[in-house]
């Protein structure tokens, strides 16, 4: 792990200045890349890892490189810092078309190292070249796993005008502030995490990001700042939200405490404020997805199913909707159909629920087949056998849970005993899930 230093060298003649960031001022400097290293010098610790890399085209490198305007250019004044890293050049063209654009942007992105801790000095950046640098930035996170330290920006207009700062201000009373625009790099995270939630439900990376940005907070207050716990305790519970369904934990879904559980942490969080901002927006969202599951409620699961076909978690819905199917019927009839929390009826639980797969399974088989004989283990579970034949649920529900068995085992065995494309098994799912909303929808499941 390397820290590394990225900066574009322009081409105008520039003026002494001091650069100032978080309270500490660089010393009199002609180049921002001077200042800004001076500032986060303590950042360079390996002098055979650490680099510093100055992307500039050959106009940049004929007037402030070597020399700059008569006087020592950039190259030489970096030198002088004496910092343990190696001082690297890398050409660039001027990025005057489509073509030489994306010429620099595989020239960035072959300088990165994996695991390379990044800080970016867009000050001097032309035309589009900040904008390209900070979404390379993004996609280099993912491919080569790099962490971006710090994006700057050295305010030199803030002075006012080049010709009233020339005129009207020493060098020494030129007090430029270093803008730190790391949060707009934290903004493109935050981007990329709602849509992963909103198209994949993935509610992990949103969780890592409050995480991240929280621990200072907690840190420095010990745990007492009440903002910054209600926000990480709400990170905690979306997040086990997202692995409910990951996991496909029935139980989980039907109880549904982790769900209700969410709902007073949004109300906690809405009434404090949070400390990421993009949360704010997304909060409500979340609130509308969460608000429908109830207590102790079978319809949870059905819901489940709904939001596994919405974020392509087609094996778990499959196997959701099968699994709820059977306790539905399993409830029709007044039998438990799900374990203690102790665990001790969990052999009995299990072989009841085998047998309603079974009956729905032999009875569409004597459909076609009246000369069928019954399984043995019929006759000694001949109560059961007939309180779910018996069942409304089993009469309206038999027919779908019985059409997604063979797409179930398939998906199960990885396809390898029969082939069926990979699209129908989410047609297939859609086609169930919609059909059975007649029971679910309209027979009051609680």
């Amino acid at each position: 792990m390397s820290s590394v230093f990225i900066s574009f060298l322009g081409t105008n003649n520039y003026m002494e200045c001091r650069y100032s960031m978080n309270g500490t001022q660089s010393k009199l400097v002609k180049f921002v890349q001077e200042g800004i290293i001076q500032l986060i010098s303590h950042k360079f610790r390996d002098s055979e890892k650490d680099r510093v890399l100055i992307f500039l085209t050959d106009s940049a490198k004929e007037k402030n490189w070597n020399t700059s305007y008569g006087e020592e250019g950039l190259k030489g004044r970096i030198e002088k810092l004496g910092l343990p890293v190696e001082l690297q050049t890398v050409k660039i063209p001027d990025g005057n078309s489509e073509e030489e654009i994306w010429d620099i942007f595989k020239i960035l992105y072959e300088q990165f190292n994996e695991k390379d801790e990044v800080y970016l000095d867009v000050t001097h950046g032309f035309r589009s070249l900040p904008m390209l640098a900070m979404v390379l930035l993004n996609y280099a996170r993912f491919l080569k796993r790099i962490k971006v330290r710090g994006i700057y920006y050295g305010a030199f207009e803030s002075l006012g005008t080049f010709e009233y700062v020339k005129e009207r201000i020493q060098p020494e009373g030129r007090i430029v502030p270093i803008f730190n625009l790391t949060a707009f790099h934290t903004l493109q995270m935050w981007s990329g995490a709602v849509e992963n939630f909103e198209k994949l439900g993935d509610t992990n990376t949103i969780s890592n990001l409050i995480y991240g940005s929280l621990n200072p907070f907690l840190q420095e207050s010990k745990g007492s700042d009440r903002k910054a716990v209600e926000e990480r305790d709400f990170a905690v519970g979306f997040n086990k939200i997202g692995n409910i369904f990951n996991t496909v934990r029935g139980r989980d879904l039907y109880e549904g405490k982790e769900h209700n559980k969410l709902k007073r942490q949004i109300e906690k969080v809405s009434n404090k404020g949070v400390y990421n901002y993009p949360l704010e927006p997304l909060i409500q969202k979340i609130s509308e997805q969460v608000t429908p599951y109830k207590l102790n409620s079978l319809k949870n699961c059905y819901l489940g199913v709904q939001w596994c076909i919405k974020n392509g978690y087609i094996q778990q819905g499959i196997t959701l909707l099968q699994e709820t199917i059977i306790s539905v019927i399993l409830d029709d009839i007044g039998e438990e159909w799900m374990n203690n929390e102790d665990g001790r009826k969990s052999r009995e639980i299990e072989k009841k629920r085998k047998m309603v797969s079974s009956i729905i399974k032999f009875y569409q088989i004597k459909d076609g087949d009246p000369s069928a004989k019954e399984p043995e283990d019929f006759s000694r579970n001949r109560s059961l056998v007939n309180s779910v034949l018996e069942s409304e649920a089993y009469e309206k529900l038999k027919n779908i849970f019985e059409k997604l068995r063979d797409y179930r085992n398939n998906i199960n065995h990885a396809g390898f005993i029969r082939q069926i494309k990979p699209g129908t098994f989410e047609n297939k799912l859609q086609e169930a899930y919609k059909n059975a909303g007649v029971w679910f929808e309209h027979e009051g499941v609680g």
